[in-house]
């Protein structure tokens, strides 16, 4: 797990785009490219995986299925990271999945929450 701190040095994840404008969540994914050093898009549990192993700060997928993420609450858990919704809640049924070490949590959680 990174212990970055800070938005403009981290590297971010995510599934593509098309799901955020899908969504209708095209803002956060602007935010995010805004204020993250770098964005990089990567298939579900790949991109989980570079945040566990330290590789990536932040993953972000606007729409999930759960056999693309059952694994990852316990692993991030036991790293010392977050697993679990965009609004902060731990786990992976809310239909969106958001991973991030605990450093940059409370920030990464305010981009996802706010609105335009």
């Amino acid at each position: 797990m990174s212990d970055v701190s800070e938005l403009k040095q981290a590297v971010f994840a995510y599934t593509s785009w098309s799901g955020f404008r899908t969504t209708k969540r095209l803002d956060v994914f602007e935010r995010f490219h805004k204020e993250c050093f770098f964005g990089r898009g990567w298939g579900d549990a790949y991109g989980y995986h570079m945040v566990a192993t330290g590789r990536a700060e932040a993953m972000l997928d606007p729409v999930v299925s759960l056999w693309d993420v059952a694994p990852f609450p316990p692993i991030f858990r036991e790293a010392g990271g977050f697993f679990g919704s965009w609004s902060g809640e731990e786990g992976h049924i809310h239909g969106e999945g958001l991973a991030c070490n605990a450093a940059l949590k409370p920030k990464v959680l305010e981009l996802t929450r706010s609105q335009n």
